[in-house]
C-alpha cells in the first residue's frame, strides 16, 4: 500500500526515467487492466515524461513476451489520469503522437496539425502551449508549432493553470511564466506543478515543504515526504510515521500512522496503524476503525472495496458495515454505471473476472482473464485469452479482443490500443474511436 501513494508527486514532477518511479500511482478508468488492484494504484496528475517516450526506449531494450508485460505496466503507471482538468486524450484538441524518432500532434480526425520534428513532447495546457523537446533541450511551442519559448531547459513540465511551468536547469528546479522569464529561480532539489490551491510541492535542503506562487515557503520545509494537497489536507512523513496538515501547514493529525492515504471526496481517508486499515473524517477522528488488511486505492463512493483474511468485500463508507460480504479474491470500486470488476479464483487457481451490481449481484458473470472499470460511454476493456476489446454493460463485445494492450476510453471517445509483433519486435500504436475505428496508426520499431 505504501507505493500507491508514491505516484502522485513525481508524475508531475521533472523526474528522469533512471530516478526513483513516481510516487503516486492511480485508480482509473484509463489503466490498462493488468490488475489494477496489484498495481494498487491512485489518481495521479499529467506525467512528464509522457507514454510515448517510456514505450520508445522500453522497446530498445527489451524484447519478445517480456517487452508486453513491461508495456502494460508503464501503461498502467503513466497514463492513468494523466490530465488534471479533464480525463481526455487529446488536449486542447491535439495528441501528442510519435513517428520513427520524432514526435507531433494530430486532431480528432487523426491528420497532423504539427509535423513530427520533435525529440519528445508532451500535452497542450490549458493556455495553448506545449513542452516538447529538440536537440536535448526542452521548450515550448503553441499550437501552430511555433516556439514561443525557446528551447534551452534540460527538462520542462506543462504549465499549471496559474500560469507556471516547472523547470529544471542543472540540477535546480524553477518556475517559468508564460513569456519563458523565471518567477521563481532554479533553486530546488525537487519541484513539482503548482496545485490549484496556489501551492507546490518542493524539496529544500533534503525536506520537503510548500511554496506560494512567488516561491515563498508557506509551509517550510520540514518532512521527510509529503504529498499534494487533497481535499484541503496533506499527508505529510516524520520520520518513519505519517499525519496530516492544512493548508496552514497546522496539523490535523500528529504523524502516527504506518501509512496514509489522501482524503477523497466522500471526506474520508485511508488509514493504516497497528498494521491495519481504517478511515477517519476531516475532524482526524476514525469513521471506521482500523481492522481491514488492505483497502483499495481510491476509496471515494457510497461502497468501498475491502480486503481481510485473503477476501475483498465493500462496505458501507458512512457506517463501516458489510454491504457485499467478504467473498472475492480481487475487487475494484464501483463506476458510475453502478457496476464493478470483480475476481474469483476457479478450482485450478485460474483468475476469471466478471462485474456485479451494489447489491453483490452478478450482472456479467465471471469470463474474463482480466478486466477494467466501465467508463461513461458504457464500455469496459477486458482481457480475452492474450487479447483486449471492450463490453458493453450487457456483457456482449462491442469491439472484439484485438490488442496485446490497450487502455480504457477516455471522456472524449478515444483510447490507445497495441499490437506487438513478436518476429519483427515491432509495436503498432492505434488510437481508436468508440466503434473501434482507427483513427490514427504509427509503428515504433
Amino acid at each position: 500500500m505504501e507505493e500507491q501513494k508514491k505516484t502522485e508527486m513525481e508524475a508531475d514532477s521533472l523526474q528522469t526515467l533512471g530516478e526513483e518511479l513516481p510516487k503516486e500511482a492511480a485508480e482509473s478508468e484509463n489503466a490498462p487492466a493488468v490488475d489494477e488492484t496489484q498495481l494498487e494504484t491512485e489518481e495521479v496528475g499529467e506525467p512528464l515524461v509522457p507514454l510515448k517516450r517510456i514505450w520508445t526506449r522500453t522497446a530498445l531494450l527489451i524484447g519478445g513476451v517480456a517487452l508486453i508485460a513491461v508495456l502494460a505496466a508503464v501503461i498502467a503507471l503513466l497514463l492513468i489520469g494523466g490530465r488534471k482538468e479533464k480525463n481526455t486524450l487529446f488536449s486542447e484538441g491535439l495528441c501528442a503522437v510519435p513517428f520513427g524518432d520524432s514526435w507531433g500532434y494530430i486532431n480528432e480526425s487523426g491528420s497532423y496539425v504539427i509535423n513530427p520534428q520533435f525529440e519528445e513532447a508532451l500535452d497542450f495546457s490549458q493556455n495553448g502551449y506545449a513542452a516538447v523537446k529538440s536537440n536535448g533541450k526542452w521548450g515550448f511551442i503553441n499550437k501552430k508549432g511555433v516556439y514561443v519559448i525557446n528551447a534551452q531547459f534540460d527538462e520542462a513540465a506543462s504549465f499549471a493553470s496559474n500560469g507556471l511551468a516547472c523547470v529544471r536547469m542543472g540540477d535546480q528546479y524553477g518556475y517559468v511564466n508564460k513569456k519563458g522569464a523565471y518567477v521563481i529561480n532554479p533553486q530546488f532539489e525537487e519541484a513539482y506543478s503548482f496545485e490549484e490551491n496556489g501551492y507546490a510541492l518542493v524539496k529544500s535542503n533534503g525536506k520537503y515543504g510548500y511554496i506560494n506562487q512567488k516561491g515563498l515557503f508557506a509551509v517550510n520545509a520540514q518532512f521527510h515526504d509529503a504529498y499534494p494537497f487533497s481535499e484541503g489536507y496533506a499527508c505529510v512523513k516524520l520520520d518513519d510515521k505519517w499525519g496530516y496538515i492544512n493548508e496552514k501547514g497546522t496539523y490535523l493529525l500528529l504523524p502516527q500512522f504506518e501509512d496514509a492515504l489522501n482524503f477523497e471526496s466522500n471526506g474520508l481517508a485511508a488509514v493504516k496503524i497497528g498494521g491495519k486499515w481504517g478511515f477517519i473524517d476531516k475532524s482526524g477522528a476514525f469513521v471506521i476503525n482500523p481492522q481491514f488488511d488492505d483497502v483499495y486505492a481510491s476509496c471515494d463512493g457510497k461502497l468501498m472495496p475491502v480486503q481481510s483474511d485473503g477476501k475483498w468485500g465493500y462496505i458501507n463508507s458512512k457506517s463501516g458495515t458489510y454491504v457485499i460480504y467478504l467473498q472475492f479474491d480481487n475487487a475494484m470500486s464501483f463506476a458510475k454505471c453502478g457496476l464493478a470488476p470483480v475476481m474469483i479464483k476457479d478450482g485450478e487457481g485460474k483468475e476469471k473476472w466478471g462485474y456485479i451490481n451494489e447489491s453483490g449481484a452478478y450482472v456479467i458473470s465471471p469470463a474474463f482473464d482480466d478486466a477494467a472499470s466501465f467508463t461513461d460511454n458504457g464500455y469496459a476493456m477486458v482481457r480475452q485469452g492474450e487479447k483486449y476489446g471492450y463490453i458493453g454493460q450487457a456483457g456482449a463485445f462491442a469491439i472484439n479482443p484485438q490488442f496485446d494492450v490497450a487502455t480504457s476510453f477516455y471522456d472524449d471517445g478515444f483510447a490507445f490500443g497495441m499490437l506487438y509483433n513478436e518476429s519483427s519486435q515491432e509495436i503498432t500504436l492505434q488510437i481508436i474511436n468508440e466503434k473501434g475505428v482507427v483513427i490514427f496508426t504509427t509503428v515504433i520499431k
